[in-house]
């Protein structure tokens, strides 16, 4: 694959996996008008996540660790902070798991058959990321430390959605954790945390489903790299400036720029 195209496509996927405008839906584009530099393999999307990966966890590392304490006492599962913190993450995960086996199957064909569909879940997205500024429920804005049962399952199951190309993962959880009434920063934060188990549940998955390929190969090369750092650097600062916004109730204004790429995708 071009060195040039590696640089775009990590750089696509540092931004747009963190603002709320598909990371997924860009690279199904991208991949389709850039066809003439090379092909994409599976081991280079794989190193995009792990960037991404890296990212969250350097990015949320407080709150990360939370996580990993709480998972040393999972058994104390509802009477401790950290220990309930930890398992509305991995009920969050359950629901993800299941909505998206649910969803991907049915247009993953579809997607790949016409990349124009990506356009019309770009628009979609964008009347998503409206929502919290139309709907949401008139209770106090609950903290990290305050999430239940209900909150955590509706932004699982948003995540499950969120495979869907041209559909925001960041963008509908948000979305969705902002309408069940967990404050501005509680609402990235936990959508956040749900993206780690995800991704290394996704990650282990498709290595697995590439080992067991017999005519799947690993062959390294030197721009697979290039996108591995340009997605970290790119994803960082991606990231700080999605919570900035999100802080200052600005979310909404990504919504104009995936409705008009949407737009663009259909058409062109």
């Amino acid at each position: 694959m071009d060195i040039v195209k590696a640089i775009i496509m990590g750089f696509i996927q540092g931004v747009a996996e963190f603002l709320p405008i598909s990371s997924s839906g860009h690279l199904v584009l991208a991949d389709h008008y850039l066809s003439g530099m090379g092909k994409t393999s599976l081991w280079f999307d794989i190193l995009l996540h792990i960037a991404t990966l890296v990212v969250v966890i350097t990015f949320f590392f407080k709150e990360f660790m939370i996580l990993v304490r709480g998972g040393v006492k999972f058994y104390k599962f509802f009477s401790d902070v950290e220990s309930k913190l930890f398992w509305l993450v991995v009920i969050a995960t359950i629901f993800t798991v299941a909505v998206a086996l649910i969803v991907e199957p049915v247009l993953r064909d579809t997607v790949e058959s016409n990349y124009k569909i990506v356009g019309v879940f770009l628009m979609i997205n964008s009347f998503i990321l409206l929502i919290p500024y139309i709907f949401s429920l008139k209770v106090q804005p609950k903290s990290l430390e305050n999430i239940g049962l209900f909150e955590s399952i509706s932004v699982g199951v948003a995540q499950g959605i969120g495979v869907l190309p041209g559909i925001s993962r960041s963008g509908i959880t948000i979305s969705t954790g902002l309408v069940v009434g967990l404050d501005r920063s509680t609402a990235g934060v936990f959508s956040f945390l749900i993206f780690i188990p995800a991704t290394v549940g996704a990650f282990v998955y498709e290595t697995y489903k590439t080992f067991k390929s017999e005519t799947t190969s690993f062959q390294f090369e030197w721009s697979y790299l290039v996108g591995f750092f340009t997605a970290l650097v790119v994803g960082y600062i991606a990231l700080w400036l999605l919570m900035k916004l999100l802080k200052e109730g600005k979310f909404y204004v990504f919504s104009i720029y995936t409705f008009l790429l949407g737009l663009f995708a259909i058409i062109f």
